[in-house]
């Protein structure tokens, strides 16, 4: 069964920084950049309405970078970019645009403006509008880890320095009241996972959880922080969960040659976990395990293949879910998605004709997914977006 484009959204050169997200309706918003002329913009477009928005204009692709885009449930959004005063200009600033949740976006706010380039640049929303950010400084000896923290009013705190260095680049989710979670990892031989959390009202505090490699975080619609990571053995063994407030590790799959790819939280508390095998006979096999509220993980599910990045996974309001992967070769890609039922089943295997660029719950058994299309050069050139019917 292929998927029919429901419309298309962008044709552009250097097309990028595409980014898919909805709200509790499944009403979704979609982000990209790509020249327009002679100007580099970024486009926001409301999924259901068809109607499009300009978020920024520059000269050139190497002044402006939407980093990461974010929408809460109650369609509150923010996007968050990297700019340069010009293309000469050594270092980058951080700036937010926040969307209240009847639809209307503020103008460009500063953030940080470090002497430093900016990377790994994430950020999240709370229904409210409150906004947190997080960030590594590159370039020197060390490559700190960085939050800021913006209030629903608009009142901003100064950045805060999470660690002095960090390995993986930090990931950082919210909740619905505006709390803020940042997971990192530091030590370059034995890597250590560390958790820093902001309350709605207080300050950044930081903890270390456990031995970890490649975490991957999310978070339901309760508030609740979720955890997953790897060994962090040279041929990982086990796959480890935890879940705030404690954040207790708890190893949920023991399988040698196992790696973490994803990890999705619904609305009501479901988890998704995702992992790549590289062990034969099961090399590159894509299994899933789910946790249903107050319930363990279920026994691991073999849907697919694992070939290449990306790999997306969403949830829903009703317990259903979807994963988007790449199956095949690098040369000749299979992308393909698979449907969680809310009964605990998987429906088959959907082709897609193009690269998975965004996967977002369109309401109860419905899902959104972005595409892009490569040209010749192996640029994108094309994003369309699809919906995916009932499984």
């Amino acid at each position: 069964m292929s998927l029919a484009a429901a419309a298309v959204v962008a044709s552009m050169p250097v097309l990028g920084s595409v980014h898919l997200d909805a709200d509790a309706q499944g009403r979704g918003l979609l982000t990209w950049s790509g020249y327009r002329g002679n100007r580099y913009v970024t486009q926001v477009m409301d999924v259901t309405t068809g109607r499009r928005q300009q978020l920024w204009s520059s000269r050139s692709v190497s002044i402006m970078d939407l980093a990461d885009f974010d929408v809460a449930a109650s369609g509150a959004a923010v996007a968050c970019f990297r700019d340069r005063a010009s293309e000469n200009a050594q270092t980058w600033r951080v700036l937010i645009r926040r969307r209240s949740p009847d639809g209307v976006w503020s103008g460009r706010r500063l953030v940080a403006a470090p002497k430093a380039w900016v990377d790994g640049l994430r950020c999240g929303v709370g229904d409210a509008g409150q906004v947190a950010l997080t960030w590594t400084h590159s370039g020197g000896r060390r490559q700190p880890a960085m939050a800021a923290y913006v209030a629903a009013d608009g009142s901003m705190e100064a950045p805060t320095r999470l660690a002095a260095e960090v390995i993986d680049e930090p990931e950082i989710a919210v909740g619905p009241d505006g709390s803020a979670t940042v997971a990192f990892t530091t030590g370059r031989d034995d890597r250590v996972l560390h958790v820093s959390e902001h309350p709605a009202a207080g300050a950044w505090t930081t903890r270390a959880i456990a031995p970890a490699f490649g975490p991957e975080l999310a978070m339901d619609g309760t508030g609740r922080a979720v955890l997953a990571w790897d060994d962090p053995g040279e041929v990982s063994q086990a796959l480890s969960f935890a879940a705030g407030p404690s954040f207790a590790p708890a190893p949920f799959v023991n399988e040698r040659g196992t790696y973490l790819r994803a990890l999705a939280a619904g609305p009501r508390g479901d988890v998704l976990a995702a992992w790549a095998t590289d062990s034969y006979p099961r090399a590159g096999a894509l299994r899933v395990a789910v946790s249903r509220p107050g319930a363990p993980f279920s026994a691991p599910t073999l849907i697919g293949h694992f070939a290449a990045f990306p790999l997306l996974a969403t949830l829903n309001t009703d317990g259903g879910g979807a994963v988007a992967a790449v199956s095949g070769s690098e040369r000749r890609p299979r992308p393909y998605v698979r449907v969680l039922r809310p009964d605990g089943t998987w429906g088959a295997r959907i082709k897609v004709q193009h690269e998975p660029a965004g996967l977002a719950p369109a309401g109860p058994g419905r899902f959104t997914l972005a595409t892009a299309q490569r040209d010749r050069y192996g640029s994108y050139r094309v994003l369309r977006v699809r919906v995916l019917p009932k499984a």
